[in-house]
């Protein structure tokens, strides 16, 4: 029987995150690795600086969710256009 190819430790997962803002939805693609540490980061390419982290997979999901929802907030507080990768 063949042995199952098993994904390298440091794969990068890349994930979709939707944000709803005043009604609209935007889409960021996330990418997340193991931290050496345990756990997960979270890092979204189109949003410089915005990173978050988990415990678990879901955990590191949903707090890139409420990092992208407060870094959409702060660049509407501040006049600051809101980038785009997909609008639904």
């Amino acid at each position: 029987m063949p042995k199952r190819a098993t994904r390298p430790k440091r794969a990068k997962i890349r994930r979709r995150i939707a944000s709803t803002r005043n009604l609209k939805t935007y889409t960021y693609t996330v990418n997340i690795e193991p931290a050496v540490e345990g756990g997960f980061v979270v890092q979204v390419p189109l949003l410089p600086g915005c990173y978050s982290q988990g415990e678990s997979l879901q955990e590191a999901i949903a707090n890139a969710q409420e990092a992208i929802e407060s870094y959409l907030e702060s660049l509407s507080k501040h006049g600051e256009r809101i980038p785009i990768a997909s609008f639904v």
